[in-house]
């Protein structure tokens, strides 16, 4: 009868794999062969696998390999069999192995045979004693790899920089508006020490920091931002890259590598302005201030329930209308054409219980509002200087914007200490320019657009050796009746600032603008500071010229704009870099393009139309939201006409227009602002903490909805008190408009939460949306009413209704590649041929028994 089929799992410790390569000889084909020559190749055969199998044995290593490497034939066309087995049995085959002087019956043996046995060789492998008793045995047998696996395989998961991520989740996220969704923000909640894992001996849950998401192949990363964790609840939102409509897709969610650093990243948001350590100068370069019969108002700093972020406080007259501080983001938010909508999410609180302290709103540009602005920008700037490395430096004076936002909205901050009482601001940038010229002969030359006003404020440029303005000069101008002043001053010592020259221009009207074109030599040239002075509005009268020398470094590595004044001339209404604008220095390596008109600041895909002089000009913007004019035929625009400038949306609508009753110039730059030029009470929705709400004297959040044929106040009765924070949003999709509220203890630990929609209207198309944020007050009879609201945050993203839902699968744990496992039969002997590939392993039984294992695995070439 057949003997039984083993089975044998190989410990992946013990796992050893030996190579037995037994290439002998090389072999020459001939046409005779000699008996001598057969027994020559067949006794080095079965003496070097002989002595490979022995050390084997004697190792005990169990689970050890041998790939053998016989030769094919002894000679062309013979191959050989080898054959293993004890004594006894291979004389019934070889009946005079008896008469070796080694032979054993219970001994082990290799013979190396021709086909027709008569030409054979053996050798001895070992006998009993050498394996202190214990028994050996030959079987022949395969390799079984188990196909099923418990957990997911480390080698096709997530992993960074080589290191796999051990645990994971299935995440089902079911799309429910009907629409293709792409770069949606999916909300993800769930209790962290509800989910464990085990690797190995150890159990792993979320963290902070080891959080993870993967797309559908489990391995490429997905963007995400937490916004709320603890060891029981956390909230994440997952930027999932395309959702089809009413399908479901399956996203990952990893942990389990303790070494990791979170990965959190708010920038998933479209819009995400975060307040905290933030001050009132860099809040205005991404928010536009409009006060509408505000008394006082202020941003500040402001600390609640251990968050950082701003008070936005105005003080009205009674008896008013309207009443309002608008902080409104500069940047509208389009909605895609695939038809997604928009909300938008603030988290804060009111800090007083006047009427309408804390406010969101999102407003629909395409209702009515005027909502751009243009700054003018003359040709000495060239847009395409890199503006990122820019450094704002600053006093005690405000900064509305600063130079680097002109552009890219691109910009580092540097604060130093002044040594002087007075005011002053500057705008600097990193400036090597190259020079041919012998060191101490270099030729600088910087080009500057200033405005000169009788009003004792130095306006100019500043060349600094380093940002902390330690050795600096600036070359300032200044108007006293009617002379044009030259000033040269040192900004860390106030008695150096000294007015070194002046001049009475003929025809020069102040207020207006001016060139100061400056040309430095370096200090081995006497009088190395030269400079000129023109009218900007030809750019061709000389209205001052002076050479100077002294302060001034040889070789400064800073450039930029600068302004001094005895006193703060901050007004919310205008910017005071609009006095500062700064040039780019001019070298013969970078200079103005003069063929061009550049637009910035519009939205992606809107395009640009200029009419003048009979002639028409058009451009699309790019990305980055620039469209680049070419008037190359005719550089000078407004000569005989005006200039008419028509913005149309990428549907070819008119969004707005402007007339400019004057001469451009090629190398102009247009910067287009987000502007509200009257106050927000109309064609939007919004939310805020009131003490007067429409109905009632209960303290409450009020929502307003409102366009041309709606004008609707809502009491959410949902209660409100000073300093009670909470996460309120209105969104719109789908000619609908939402609001939402939620309370933070239920927002954080209800794990079921979903989004409670209170109340939603038919509002008609909205394709543009401006986010507005404030205080506001309706009619008084007090004399003042002051109103104040807290901001951590302000957010948006995109909207749709009913929202992606998302459904939790198995946790599973990494495994690895399970062993293969050695099937085999005992046989009383083991024999294969020379033209076969084999491994020969080893197994140790429970009882210390070992077993040589043959094991076939296909045909060799000859």
């Amino acid at each position: 009868m057949p003997a039984p089929v083993l089975t044998h799992l190989i410990g992946f410790a013990a796992l050893i794999a030996v190579f037995v390569a037994l290439s002998l000889y090389a072999f020459t084909t001939v046409d005779v062969m000699n008996r001598r020559n057969m027994e020559n190749v067949l006794s080095a055969v079965s003496s070097i696998l002989a002595g490979s199998l022995r050390n084997l044995l004697i190792s005990g290593a169990n689970g050890s390999l041998l790939t053998l490497n016989l030769p094919v034939e002894v000679y062309y066309g013979a191959g050989y069999n080898v054959y293993i087995g004890n004594g006894s049995v291979l004389a019934q085959y070889f009946p005079t192995i008896r008469q070796r002087a080694d032979y054993d019956p219970t001994a082990l043996y290799v013979v190396a045979a021709a086909p027709d046995n008569k030409v054979w060789s053996v050798s001895l492998v070992l006998k009993p004693a050498d394996l202190q008793g214990r028994q050996v045995m030959v079987a022949t047998g395969s390799w079984v790899y188990n196909a099923t696996r418990v957990g997911f395989d480390p080698n096709t998961g997530y992993a960074e920089s080589g290191v796999p991520w051990l645990c994971r989740e299935a995440l089902y996220v079911k799309e429910n508006s009907g629409l293709n969704l792409t770069n949606y923000l999916v909300r993800v909640v769930f209790n962290p020490s509800s989910l464990r894992c085990t690797y190995g001996l150890l159990n792993f849950t979320p963290s902070y920091n080891d959080l993870r998401f993967a797309d559908s192949d489990g391995v490429t990363p997905l963007r995400y931002w937490i916004e709320y964790w603890n060891s029981t609840n956390a909230v994440v939102w997952v930027q999932v890259p395309y959702l089809a409509a009413k399908t479901n897709k399956t996203i990952f969610m990893y942990w389990g590598a303790p070494l990791a650093t979170s990965r959190s990243d708010p920038g998933v948001f479209p819009v995400f302005y975060n307040f905290s350590g933030v001050d009132q100068q860099s809040i205005q370069s991404a928010w536009g201030i409009l006060p509408v019969n505000a008394t006082s108002w202020s941003i500040t700093q402001y600390n609640l329930s251990g968050l950082s972020g701003v008070a936005v406080n105005a003080t009205f007259p009674g008896k008013t209308s309207p009443t309002l501080l608008t902080l409104f983001y500069k940047t509208p938010l389009t909605l895609t054409p695939s038809g997604q909508g928009v909300i938008v999410e603030g988290y804060g609180a009111p800090l007083t219980l006047n009427d309408q302290d804390w406010r969101l709103a999102l407003y629909n540009i395409t209702g009515g509002l005027q909502w751009f602005g243009v700054q003018f920008i003359p040709p000495v700037i060239d847009p395409f200087v890199n503006l990122s490395n820019y450094t704002v430096i600053y006093g005690n004076w405000s900064i509305v914007s600063s130079e680097s936002d002109t552009l890219l909205n691109a910009y580092n901050y540097s604060k130093v200490t002044i040594s002087n009482s007075d005011y002053w601001a500057a705008a600097i940038v990193r400036w090597n320019p190259p020079s041919n010229a012998p060191r101490g002969q270099e030729e600088y030359q910087v080009l500057f657009k200033v405005l000169v006003k009788p009003d004792d404020v130095l306006r100019g440029l500043v060349l600094a050796q380093d940002t902390s303005l330690f050795k600096n000069f600036f070359v300032a101008v200044n108007s006293s009746g009617e002379d044009l002043e030259l000033w040269i001053g040192d900004l860390n010592n106030a008695k150096t600032w000294t007015k070194v020259d002046s001049a009475s221009p003929k025809g020069f009207d102040e207020p207006c603008w001016v060139f100061i074109y400056v040309d430095i030599l370096g200090p081995g040239v006497s009088n190395h500071l030269t400079v000129r002075v023109y009218d900007a509005e030809t750019g061709r009268t000389l209205l001052f010229y002076s050479k100077q020398s002294g302060l001034i470094p040889s070789d400064p590595n800073y450039v930029g704009a600068v302004a001094v004044s005895p006193y703060s001339i901050y007004t919310p209404e205008n910017s005071l870099y609009d006095d500062l604008v700064a040039a780019r220095y001019n070298t013969a390596q970078q200079t103005v393009d003069l063929t061009t008109i550049t637009f910035v600041g519009l939205p992606a895909g809107w395009s640009v139309t200029l009419f003048s002089d009979n002639l028409t000009y058009s451009a699309v913007a790019n990305e980055s939201g620039v469209a680049v004019v070419d008037v190359s035929l005719n550089p000078i625009l407004g000569v005989t006409t005006p200039v008419y400038i028509v913005v149309y949306d990428d549907q070819g609508n008119i969004v707005t227009t402007f007339v400019l009753n004057q001469t451009i110039s090629g190398g102009t730059v247009f910067r287009f602002l987000p502007q509200l030029t009257q106050p927000v009470q109309q064609y939007g929705v919004a939310v805020h903490a009131s003490g007067q709400p429409a109905q009632g004297d209960t303290p409450q959040y009020t929502v307003v909805f409102k366009n041309s044929s709606l004008d609707a106040w809502l009491n959410t009765n949902i209660p409100v008190s000073i300093g009670s924070l909470a996460l309120a949003g209105v969104a719109y999709f789908n000619s609908t408009a939402y609001y939402v509220l939620y309370n933070t203890t239920a927002y954080y630990i209800n794990s079921s939460y979903s989004y409670l929609y209170l109340y939603s209207v038919y509002y008609g198309y909205v394709d543009t949306g401006l986010v507005v944020i404030g205080t506001a007050n309706g009619y008084s009879n007090l004399k003042t009413v002051p109103t104040s609201g807290f901001y951590y945050y302000v957010r948006a993203r995109p909207f749709v209704y009913p929202e992606p839902s998302v459904y939790f699968g198995p946790v599973e744990s990494a495994s690895p590649p399970s062993m293969p496992v050695i099937s085999y039969s005992l046989r009383p002997v083991v024999v294969f041929g020379s033209k076969l590939l084999v491994d020969v392993a080893l197994v140790v039984t429970p009882s210390g028994d070992e077993v040589v294992v043959v094991m076939v695995k296909g045909a060799r070439s000859s």
